[in-house]
């Protein structure tokens, strides 16, 4: 015979199947465009309709003309942080129309808010031309412009892969040293995986970074913030073995 109450626990199961699924249904079965920044065409216009978050910091809903040949550009305005020509600073992110005679029209003036990988995967299945230009204003009234959008999509496609990695180099100094600390007692060989931990935080620096010049200035200003998280994290895991 089947034990009392069974049945209880398969209505129980099938009713929470059901929820689920009914639940699956509404959350990715429509999308709820007030949490999506998105664009509308209608009548040789394109509007920029912000989300929530960005209505809540004060951005509106934009419109602009788009004739037939016209396209969507994200520029990124860079210039000098450490020295001239490394392109290293982002000054600015934006969005905007550009039309087939060349008139550019502003869609959103900080495009920080956009996903690139997105933005590029759904305007190009909605046949809308999208591309990232990158911009460079140099001294002495140098300007450049450079199609990045194959890379640009690239590494947003990769960020989320590589942001634990990066997490994990960041923080090398302390999780070494605090196993340093912990397992290793002569202190020449605590001082020797130090130095190897800031050789290859440096090269992987140097490796990572367009501008070799800057990359230098960075390694420079990294050796002594480095050292100093190892040691605090040494002292601090014996300080903690030796109570």
């Amino acid at each position: 015979m089947r034990p009392r109450g069974s049945s209880w626990w398969i209505a129980t199961c099938v009713a929470m199947v059901l929820a689920w699924a009914l639940y699956w249904k509404n959350a990715h079965g429509r999308r709820d465009w007030n949490r999506t920044v998105h664009v509308e065409i209608e009548g040789g216009k394109i509007a920029l309709i912000p989300d929530l978050r960005m209505c809540w910091s004060g951005y509106t809903a934009a419109e602009a003309p788009f004739p037939t040949g016209a396209r969507l550009e994200y520029h990124i305005e860079t210039g000098d942080r450490y020295l001239a020509g490394d392109h290293a600073q982002v000054l600015r992110r934006s969005l905007w129309v550009i039309e087939p005679t060349g008139v550019k029209r502003q869609l959103l003036d900080s495009g920080a808010h956009l996903s690139l990988r997105i933005a590029a995967m759904n305007l190009e299945a909605a046949g809308i031309p999208f591309r990232i230009i990158q911009m460079y204003d140099g001294q002495e009234g140098k300007h450049t412009e450079t199609d990045v959008t194959a890379e640009r999509v690239r590494a947003s496609t990769k960020a989320p892969r590589v942001a634990p990695f990066a997490i994990l180099i960041g923080t090398s100094s302390l999780w070494l040293g605090a196993l340093a600390g912990a397992m290793v007692h002569n202190w020449g060989y605590v001082i020797a995986i130090g130095v190897f931990g800031c050789v290859a935080v440096a090269m992987l620096t140097i490796a990572c970074t367009a501008s070799k010049r800057a990359a230098l200035i960075e390694v420079t200003t990294l050796i002594p913030s480095y050292g100093a998280g190892y040691a605090v994290a040494v002292l601090g895991v014996r300080h903690l073995f030796n109570r």
